[in-house]
C-alpha cells in the first residue's frame, strides 16, 4: 500500500481506502458517526474524523498504537464515553496508517 503524507490527511485517506478496495474483496467504504469509514463484509475497521484516522486494534496492536505520539482512545461525535478498542491516530503519524489499517482489517476479517 502507498505511504501516506501528513501535508493531506484527507488524501493519505483516500489513498488507503482505495488500496485496500483494490487489494480485497468485501471492502466497501461508508459512513457511520458521522464520518467516512472502511468496512468488511460490513464491519467496521477504520474511519477517518478531524484529520486523523481511527483504527479498531486489541492486544499488542492496540498497546503499540496507543504509545505512538498524540494517539489516544476515540471518542466518537455525539457518545458519552470512549470506545476502547479504538485508536485515534493523528495526520503527523499518516505514515504509519496503511500499515495500522492492515492491522484492524486483519482482527475484523479473522
Amino acid at each position: 500500500m502507498p505511504g501516506s503524507s501528513p501535508d493531506n490527511p484527507r488524501a493519505a485517506y483516500n489513498t488507503i481506502a482505495q488500496a485496500l478496495q483494490q487489494q480485497r474483496g468485501g471492502i466497501s467504504a461508508g459512513r457511520m458517526f458521522g464520518v467516512d469509514c472502511l468496512l468488511v463484509n460490513r464491519k467496521l475497521f477504520a474511519l477517518f474524523q478531524n484529520d486523523s484516522m481511527v483504527f479498531k486494534l486489541e492486544g499488542d496492536e492496540h498497546r503499540a498504537a496507543l504509545a505512538l505520539p498524540g494517539a489516544q482512545v476515540w471518542h466518537p461525535p455525539g457518545q458519552k464515553r470512549a470506545m476502547s478498542k479504538w485508536v485515534q491516530v493523528p495526520a503527523a503519524l499518516a505514515d504509519r496508517w496503511p500499515q495500522l489499517a492492515e492491522q484492524a482489517l486483519a482482527k475484523i476479517a479473522s
